[in-house]
């Protein structure tokens, strides 16, 4: 288990393994899940099983970044929208 800011591990984790686990829980209004996606993907830190969940505020479409994801489970409360993704 990694704790830290996303877009940092991204940038500075060396080659490794893939995750198998991504949560992304960005601060509201930043729009970055995009940023942090792509960087995982440019750097082979996801695989074919990763699992993503993904936090977003509640006016966000939580599946507009991960077009090649399948969206498994979702909820939301009054201010927050959140699902779970596999790949397709």
């Amino acid at each position: 288990m990694i704790n830290g800011n996303s877009l940092e591990i991204c940038l500075e984790r060396e080659k490794k393994d893939a995750y198998d686990i991504v949560f992304l829980d960005p601060p509201f209004g930043r729009n970055i899940v995009s940023n942090v996606y792509g960087k995982l993907v440019n750097k082979d830190l996801i695989h074919k099983r990763t699992l993503i969940y993904v936090e977003v505020e509640k006016n966000t479409q939580i599946d507009k970044d991960l077009n090649e994801w399948k969206l498994i489970k979702h909820e939301s409360t009054s201010q927050t929208r959140f699902g779970l993704f596999k790949m397709k």
